[in-house]
């Protein structure tokens, strides 16, 4: 079932406040990762990065106090109620015997059943609070966690959220989220401050459009491989939800992408740059399809002239838009671009603006990929967007 745009906006009004937080912190996770990259890499614009490739670290696996209800309050209980194997984190090890060194306050979340506690850790670019989860109900659930540091006074120093989608019942998940700033006393604590749940479950006919995905190294950053196939007969922007999973089974990582205007029949072959901190042989799945209805004005379609194919100083593939503004008043424009392979099949992204363009005016905008040129057959525009300046 494909989502309209007034479907889309009445349906999943839950899942848009989720999703734009998972972006955010994508994006602060990126930028903390791009800032010991080289300079060239550090100028392009990181929401082009359909081909990007990130550089990967592993975060140590640690030890998490319980703020579980049914803890007893002595360490062997508490390893004991993480069951079996599937509790291991990152590393494969069972979480550790030692005492929980973060006592939870009265608060909404403290308590939570779900929600094994939480601790803030370094990384080489943000600190990171990591927590852990198991999903104790008989639905498949999304959480929405909120997090406060501490100091020993019990002042909130800093806080944070996290976002983990559609966790079955019984997964054991454990994942990190960024804290957006450098200046962080490692020795804070942490608290689960609530903990917000939403009942859902992916839809099998989007979901069958994904033709799967993978982790890949990349030469500086890490990036997932996936793709679709447009089987809807009109057509869609997708939302892309990817579990990143360890060794063991253990959900470590989220991560999503995002596609414009495929039309039906359809098909992509893309890459999406790593927000998260993972190895290359950790194993991706497609937790959830959504399309979107990100249909252009057809009048700011009509303004555009043509599309080509140039390349760049680095031999990437650099798409070249002309455009002519066809209204009476002057007009930002911004141009979504399908670049696509041989045989049809789209394997980047990217977009272009342009501000004031006045009537009657003609303006050539550029886009940037890190895709090589010699991969590129063509490009199209799947979207132009209006705004007054």
């Amino acid at each position: 079932m494909r989502k309209d745009r007034q479907t889309t906006l009445t349906s999943v009004n839950a899942n848009v406040t989720r999703k734009l937080l998972i972006l955010l912190t994508a994006l602060a996770v990126g930028a903390g990762a791009c800032s010991g990259s080289d300079a060239d890499a550090a100028d392009r614009d990181d929401t082009t990065a359909q081909a990007a490739e990130s550089t990967t670290s592993t975060v140590a696996t640690i030890a998490l106090p319980s703020n579980s209800a049914d803890a007893t309050g002595d360490a062997d209980s508490s390893a004991a109620d993480t069951g079996d194997g599937s509790a291991e984190g990152e590393s494969g090890q069972q979480p550790s015997d030692e005492p929980a060194d973060v006592q939870p306050r009265a608060g909404d979340g403290s308590s939570d059943p779900d929600v094994g506690g939480c601790r803030l850790v370094a990384s080489e670019s943000w600190p990171l609070v990591a927590f852990e989860l198991t999903n104790t109900g008989d639905e498949t659930v999304s959480y929405f966690i909120d997090f406060a540091l501490t100091d020993e006074a019990g002042t909130v120093v800093e806080d944070t959220f996290a976002t983990v989608s559609l966790v079955e019942p019984g997964e054991f998940v454990a994942m990190h989220t960024v804290v957006t700033t450098n200046e962080l006393d490692l020795s804070l604590d942490c608290e689960v401050l609530s903990v917000d749940r939403t009942i859902e479950h992916a839809d099998p006919l989007m979901l069958a459009d994904a033709g799967g995905c993978e982790v890949e190294a990349g030469a500086t950053w890490g990036e997932i491989a996936y793709r679709i196939n447009n089987g809807s007969p009109e057509p869609t922007g997708y939302w892309l939800t990817f579990g990143l999973y360890d060794s063991s089974g253990v959900r470590v990582a989220e991560d999503f992408a995002t596609l414009s205007q495929l039309e039906p029949g359809g098909s992509v072959a893309m890459t999406t740059a790593l927000a998260a901190d993972v190895s290359d042989q950790t194993d991706c799945r497609v937790l959830e399809v959504e399309y979107i209805d990100d249909q252009s004005d057809p009048a700011a379609m009509d303004d555009i002239e043509s599309c080509e194919v140039g390349v760049d100083f680095a031999n990437d593939a650099e798409p070249i838009v002309t455009l002519t503004n066809g209204d009476q008043q002057t007009w930002d424009y911004f141009v979504d671009i399908g670049l696509y392979d041989s045989s049809g099949v789209r394997i980047a992204e990217s977009f272009a603006s342009a501000d004031d363009v006045a009537a009657a005016e003609t303006t050539t905008v550029t886009g940037i990929t890190f895709v090589e040129f010699e991969l590129v057959d063509r490009c199209r525009v799947l979207s132009v967007t209006r705004t007054e300046p």
